[in-house]
């Protein structure tokens, strides 16, 4: 019998301290008191009476009005970026034809520098042939295509040029000089 006594004292005293506990907490940490939420006709009907009836119907306008801006510059600010748009896309274009106009250059260039280097040498030989005589350089003409020959021809002295046509056939001669007089034209 004790023993339930006992139990039953520190059962109670347990029960006194927790509300104790609960009454502390809840002094402590009042509980929120909800508000509900005013609704908009009542803000609505607020402003009217602080603002007044003028100065509310001012701030829709100007409300309106900024909202009506707002949309605008949105739209013109798509506008602007498809024309971004679009001109980064003619940019890429002639990006492209500009590598291909260097490419074109660069070929160009090659070829000029072929084409001087050839002269140089043409110049080069074009002083040999000056020293042969006409049969001399019958042989080795024989041997050497057109192009080549009118290259030698082009970097002759003007002394030595009717050699050079001497050592050729009647027709080549005629075709190199046709081809010469066509190259000075053009």
């Amino acid at each position: 019998m004790n023993i339930l006594k006992w139990f039953m004292l520190t059962v109670g005293f347990f029960i006194i301290f927790v509300v104790i506990i609960f009454a502390v907490m809840k002094y402590m940490y009042p509980p929120e008191v909800k508000r509900e939420a005013p609704h908009k006709e009542k803000i609505a009907e607020f402003e009217k009476k602080v603002i007044g009836l003028e100065g509310y119907e001012k701030r829709n306008k100007l409300i309106d009005s900024l909202q009506t801006e707002l949309k605008s510059a949105r739209e013109n600010m798509v506008s602007q970026s498809k024309l971004i748009d679009s001109l980064n896309t003619v940019i890429a274009g002639f990006d492209q034809i500009l590598q291909r106009k260097d490419a074109q250059l660069e070929k160009f260039a090659f070829r000029r520098q072929s084409a001087e280097k050839r002269e140089e040498k043409a110049k080069k030989i074009a002083k040999t042939f000056e020293s042969m005589k006409p049969k001399e350089m019958s042989a080795i003409l024989k041997n050497i295509d057109d192009n080549t020959v009118m290259a030698i021809y082009r970097n002759m002295n003007n002394r030595f040029k009717k050699n050079l046509l001497l050592a050729l056939s009647s027709k080549r001669a005629a075709k190199l000089a046709e081809n010469y007089i066509e190259s000075v034209e053009n």
